[in-house]
């Protein structure tokens, strides 16, 4: 449980309600391409395998997704095919490169 959650139950006595699809496919955008934007295109997609593989770990049944995600090598393909999941297309432009 992360900690707003805790904090809303802890405040509320009641559980939060799951995030919306949408909501959980723009918080990881938003990560990703805030680690290609700390560290590079090339230092951020290794970070972002880290990351990547912590949200999927607690969906079980995408392991073929993580194992895809984790190889990629450019933060382009890695948002595409993470955003694919989402029927959403992408656009991120590389102003670090």
């Amino acid at each position: 449980m992360d900690f707003r959650r805790s904090h809303f139950f802890l405040s509320t006595g009641e559980f939060r309600g799951v995030l919306a699809l949408e909501k959980v496919r723009d918080i990881m955008r938003a990560h990703l391409e805030d680690l290609y934007a700390l560290y590079g295109d090339e230092t951020g997609v290794r970070v972002a395998r880290k990351h990547l593989s912590w949200y999927f770990r607690q969906h079980p049944g995408q392991e073929a997704l993580r194992n895809r995600l984790v190889t990629i090598e450019t933060p382009v393909e890695q948002l595409s095919m993470l955003l694919e999941q989402f029927n959403t297309g992408v656009q991120y432009l590389s102003v670090h490169s």
